[in-house]
Formats: structure tokens, C-alpha cells, sequence
């Protein structure tokens, strides 16, 4: 077990400033299924066994990152492991999602796009939109945020927001539009949803009703089908260059885990 926390310290916990207890990290790497096993690394059957033998590939070094940092965030070990399986899991399969026309910050180039489905009147998601925007702040070089609209049912002004913010778009306004809503979420009204609207050129009959413009729903609509797909269960849902991730209210992380998915572009695995 020494040699384990050695190990990871040393080459794939490139980000930790905080001691951790090597048993914590080792408990949890030795019950993760080997995630290299498709670049040439079969042999191993866990992470900790692969850690162990010195060996690594991008999932692995995304994986130890984000162990080690909810570590020392003081997470719980199961809370630690069930985030960590999940992660796994979503980093061997990898979705692709069609953000050609899709709104977005950040340079297209970016070496990270962070996809965000998200509702209006969803609570976590005005807390997320401001990590977005943090984000970008801290790295403008790195990464590029695009919006996906998820509506839930449950919201009823959900979806007439949408709708909205997609007029706003097709007139270069959707990201004031976005933090309009979001920071008025709260008091949000149909009344209020409507004087955005107008004050943007639109009318009610033209984009709120069911006969109007049938080009804004279908954008909403391919949005919830490429969700589906994902098996997008709720908002906010974020996939960092296609894999979900956890804790997207939380800034420390979501800045962690952007780091570790550039540290792991940057090194040179060999198996």
C-alpha cells in the first residue's frame, strides 16, 4: 500500500498540495476496474494495480486527479467511490454531442468544450451557470462553454424560457438573455418572460405560441433528443469533451477536473 501512494503522489497526482492518507486513496483505487484495458494496459485488473505496476493512460490520470482532490475535500469514502465509478464508467464511453450551432463562450479551439444541459427554472442550474462563467474567466485559453436547453416538465416557465433565450440567439443575445433569467429566476413570471421577449423585437404570438415559430421548438427539441441519447436524467448535467461529470455547482472541481483532462492531453502514455 505504501508503494501504491508513492506511486500516485509521484506521477499521476500532479495537482494535490494537501497530504492525503495513502490507505483512503488505495481503498479506492483497488475497487476501480482498470480503465486502460483498451490502450494496451489488460493485464491489471484495477486502478490500484495498475497504479502499482507504475503504469497509466488518460482515463487512469483523470481518474486518480479527481480521487485525490474529493479526498481532500474531506468527502466521505463512500461518496468518494461512487463518484469515482460513475466517472469511470462515463469516461469509456464518451459522447458526441452537435454544438455547430449551439450557443457557446469561449474560442471553438479550446482543447476542453464543456457542455451543460440546462432549465431556466432549475435552482442548481443558476448556481451552475455562474461556475461556467468562473470558469471561463480562470480559463480563457482552455476551455469553451456550450449551452444545451433541457426543459424539465416539471417547470412549467422552463420551456417558455427556452424558447426565449433561442429567439435571443437568432439575434446574437442569448447569453444576456441567459444570465437575465437566471439572476431573476426567482421572481420569474410569464408576464416577465414576455417583456424580454418584446424587448428583443419578438411577440408572444410569434414565439410563445403553439402555431408560431416552429424553428425555435425544434432547436429546444434536438437539445432533449441528443439528452436521451446521453441519458441525460436531470439539470444540470455537464460533459467535459464528452464525459459527464460530477459537481458542476461546484467551481474547485470543475476548474480540477479541466486541469487533469489538459495535464492528461499533455503527458506521454506508453504501455
Amino acid at each position: 500500500m505504501k508503494k501504491l501512494a508513492l506511486v500516485l503522489l509521484s506521477t499521476l497526482c500532479l495537482h494535490c498540495t494537501a497530504p492525503l492518507e495513502p490507505p483512503s486513496f488505495a481503498s479506492i483505487a483497488n475497487q476501480l476496474p482498470n480503465p486502460c484495458q483498451e490502450v494496451g494496459l489488460s493485464p491489471y485488473e484495477t486502478l490500484g494495480d495498475l497504479i502499482e505496476a507504475g503504469k497509466t493512460c488518460r482515463q487512469a490520470h483523470i481518474l486518480s486527479e479527481m480521487i485525490a482532490f474529493d479526498i481532500e475535500r474531506g468527502e466521505t469514502a463512500d461518496r468518494v467511490l461512487a463518484v469515482a465509478r460513475a466517472e469511470a464508467l462515463a469516461l469509456a464511453s464518451l459522447n458526441v454531442f452537435d454544438t455547430t450551432d449551439s450557443p457557446r463562450l469561449g474560442q471553438i479551439s479550446a482543447p476542453v468544450e464543456v457542455v451543460i444541459f440546462s432549465d431556466f427554472q432549475c435552482p442548481y442550474c443558476r448556481l451552475s451557470a455562474g461556475v461556467m462563467h468562473d470558469l471561463l474567466t480562470a480559463r480563457p485559453e482552455t476551455v469553451t462553454i456550450v449551452f444545451k436547453h433541457m426543459p424539465l416538465n416539471r417547470h412549467p416557465l422552463a420551456y417558455p424560457a427556452a424558447l426565449v433565450s433561442a429567439y435571443a440567439q437568432t439575434k446574437g443575445q442569448f447569453w444576456p438573455v441567459h444570465d437575465m433569467l437566471f439572476e431573476e429566476q426567482k421572481g420569474l413570471s410569464r408576464t416577465r418572460i414576455i417583456e424580454i421577449l418584446v424587448s428583443l423585437g419578438g411577440s408572444e404570438n410569434e414565439v410563445l405560441d403553439e402555431k408560431g415559430n416552429h424553428a425555435l421548438a425544434s432547436v429546444i427539441e434536438a437539445d432533449l433528443a441528443e439528452a436521451k441519447l446521453a441519458n441525460v436524467q436531470g439539470t444540470p448535467t455537464v460533459f467535459v469533451n464528452g464525459a459527464e461529470v460530477s459537481g458542476a455547482t461546484i467551481f474547485a472541481r470543475m476548474q480540477h477536473r479541466i486541469d487533469a483532462e489538459i495535464t492528461a492531453q499533455a503527458l506521454s502514455f506508453d504501455p
